[in-house]
């Protein structure tokens, strides 16, 4: 498929400017890590997840990014990180972060399918409340935000598994 180098190089666009915007907590990784280092700072993130710490996980798990930028397994969780505290423009990045490196990593596609879903019913519940009343696109995106509704209930936390 010719698109595929297409998609491959937007997320590498989309990923190397939105690094500053993982990397606004402040935690700053050394260059290298020794392997000894890196596996206990993979302990250490994968309990603060697991105890749903999301500050100190998500604090651990761009640390691990930073340090092992090819493993997918931290940029998904930091992906869940980001969708289980509603920001979900960075847990589409960090999900395409995922899916650039390993390309059938279906939870991520999910994930970020569910995530850009949301997005969208946010955007016809901000449609309904700024637009006015006559607008037949207001009715429209009442109906569509419905529809996204319906779509996700049964999913309820589905997008951060």
């Amino acid at each position: 498929m010719k698109f595929w180098p297409i998609v491959r190089a937007c997320w590498c666009l989309i990923a190397l400017s939105g690094c500053a915007q993982f990397g606004g907590t402040g935690v700053t990784a050394p260059a290298t890590l020794r392997p000894e280092d890196l596996v206990a700072l993979e302990r250490q993130a994968g309990a603060a997840y697991d105890q749903q710490d999301w500050t100190t996980s998500e604090q651990h798990f761009i640390a691990l990014t930073k340090a092992a930028p090819a493993s997918v397994e931290s940029w998904f969780k930091l992906g869940n990180i980001y969708a289980r505290t509603n920001r979900y423009a960075l847990a589409v990045r960090a999900y395409g972060e995922v899916v650039v490196r390993d390309a059938r990593h279906s939870r991520a596609w999910h994930n970020m399918g569910v995530i850009q879903l949301r997005q969208a019913a946010q955007s016809f519940a901000e449609l309904e409340k700024y637009a006015l009343h006559d607008d037949p696109l207001a009715v429209r995106g009442a109906e569509l935000e419905h529809a996204i509704d319906q779509l996700l209930a049964p999913e309820s936390d589905a997008a951060a598994h």
